[in-house]
């Protein structure tokens, strides 16, 4: 007897893994035979695996790019300075939402940068005079 490494229960969440959004109500998945199924699943993880790839691949190009934009800064410290300055962050997230769209969050220069950018903004961030979103 074949034995299957599919499942029901996780295929709307692999799906939306692979494809950012969850499968129709109607997907063929639900209705297909436990062969076909398997071969659905093993298609999703592939696909998965490309996926993954792919997005290491833009991170890493993200990161040089970022890095060929330091240097044209005198210092790293000085390129955090500046970076910190140039954009008036107003709130801790606000850093962490920077460091997020440039597409290195996740990735280890991405950490330290964000790290070096916190400890640069925190030296004139009071939070103190932050107002709570629900009196704004």
């Amino acid at each position: 007897m074949k034995k299957y490494t599919y499942s029901d229960q996780l295929y709307s969440d692999f799906y939306k893994d692979v494809y950012g959004f969850r499968p129709s109500r109607d997907d063929s998945f639900y209705a297909a035979s436990p062969k076909i199924k398997q071969a659905m699943w093993d298609e999703l993880g592939e696909m998965f695996e490309r996926n993954q790839k792919i997005e290491e691949m833009q991170k890493t190009k993200s990161v040089e790019n970022f890095k060929e934009y330091l240097n044209h800064f005198d210092s790293y410290s000085e390129a955090v300075s500046n970076i910190v300055e140039f954009n008036d962050f107003q709130h801790p997230l606000d850093v962490e939402n920077y460091v997020w769209s440039l597409n290195i969050l996740f990735t280890d220069f991405g950490k330290t940068f964000l790290k070096d950018l916190m400890h640069n903004f925190e030296k004139s961030y009071d939070s103190a005079n932050e107002i709570p979103s629900c009196f704004k």
